[in-house]
C-alpha cells in the first residue's frame, strides 16, 4: 500500500472504532441504568433505538455510509446472495465449533431482572449490535477504503478489523474463521448492492434468529453433532456457496449491462 492508502486505512479504522465504541458504550449504559433503577420495567429499548437512529443518521449526514437504495439493482438476486453467503458463514462457524467442541450460548443480563427485561435484552441488543456494527464497519470503514484501494483489499481489511473488534475469549477463538467468512460475505454484499441496507438486513435477521433459537432451545452444543450431521451441514454450505457465486455473477453481469449504455453515451 502507498502512503495515501495507509493513511486512509488508519483514519477509517480510528473513526470506525470511535463511532462503534461510543455508541455501544452509551447503549450498554442505558441498559445498566435501567437495571439499577427499574429491573422489573424494561424501558431501555426506546432510548436505545432512538440512540441508534440518531447515530446512524448523524454519521450519514457527516460522511455518507451507503444508506441509499439504488433503483437499478436486481434486489431479489442480491438478497438471495445475502441468504446464501450467510448460510456459508454459519456452516463454517458450526464446523469450526464442532472441531473445538464449542457450546454456543447467549449473553444475558447479569443482574436479577424480570423475564420481560431479559427477553427484550436478548433481542433488542442483538439487533442493536448488528445494525451498529454494519453502520460502523461496512458503512464508515468499508465505504472509505473501497474508494482508495478497491473492493477486495477493503473487504479483507474491514473483515479482519471487525473480527478483531470482538471480545476475544476462548469461545470466540473457536469461531474466528466462521466469523471472518461471514463478515467478508457481508462486505461483498455491501459492494454488490451498492448499499448498506442489505448487510444490515442480513446481520439483523441472523442475530435475531440466533437469539430466538438460543432463547427457545437453549445452548447449542456443536461438539455433540454426529458425523452424519456434520457431513449434511458441510454439503449445505457447499450448495449455498455455489448459489452465492452464481447470484453474485448474475448481479455483476446485470450491473455491467446497465452501465454500458451510459458509458457509451458519455463516450460519444
Amino acid at each position: 500500500m502507498n502512503r495515501q492508502q495507509i493513511w486512509s486505512t488508519v483514519t477509517a479504522c480510528v473513526i470506525t472504532m470511535l463511532f462503534f465504541s461510543a455508541v455501544m458504550a452509551l447503549g450498554i449504559g442505558l441498559v445498566v441504568l435501567n437495571e439499577r433503577s427499574a429491573p422489573d420495567f424494561p424501558w431501555f429499548p426506546i432510548p436505545i433505538i432512538g440512540l441508534l437512529i440518531a447515530a446512524i443518521v448523524g454519521m450519514q449526514r457527516w460522511r455518507p455510509i451507503g444508506l441509499e437504495i439504488p433503483r437499478d439493482i436486481p434486489w431479489g438476486r442480491v438478497y438471495g446472495f445475502a441468504a446464501a453467503i450467510t448460510v456459508v458463514g454459519i456452516v463454517v462457524c458450526i464446523l469450526q465449533g464442532a472441531f473445538h467442541g464449542y457450546v454456543r450460548v447467549s449473553e444475558g443480563v447479569q443482574a436479577e431482572v424480570s423475564t420481560a427485561f431479559a427477553f427484550l435484552y436478548w433481542f433488542v441488543m442483538a439487533l442493536f449490535a448488528a445494525v451498529l456494527a454494519e453502520a460502523a464497519f461496512r458503512g464508515v470503514m468499508q465505504t472509505r477504503l473501497m474508494a482508495v484501494m478497491g473492493v477486495w483489499p477493503a473487504i479483507v481489511i474491514v473483515s479482519i478489523v471487525n473480527t478483531a473488534a470482538h471480545r476475544w475469549n476462548i469461545e470466540l477463538f473457536q469461531q474466528w474463521l466462521g466469523l471472518f467468512v461471514t463478515l467478508a460475505g457481508w462486505g461483498y454484499l455491501r459492494y454488490l448492492g451498492r448499499s448498506l441496507v442489505p448487510p444490515i438486513v442480513a446481520h439483523g435477521v441472523t442475530n435475531f434468529l440466533l437469539a430466538f433459537g438460543l432463547w427457545t432451545w437453549g445452548p447449542f452444543d456443536q461438539g455433540a453433532l454426529g458425523t452424519g450431521s456434520l457431513v449434511l451441514i458441510a454439503a449445505t454450505g457447499v450448495v449455498a456457496l455455489i448459489i452465492a457465486i452464481f447470484l453474485a455473477r448474475s448481479v455483476n453481469t446485470k450491473r455491467e449491462s446497465s452501465d454500458q449504455p451510459a458509458y457509451a453515451e458519455s463516450s460519444g
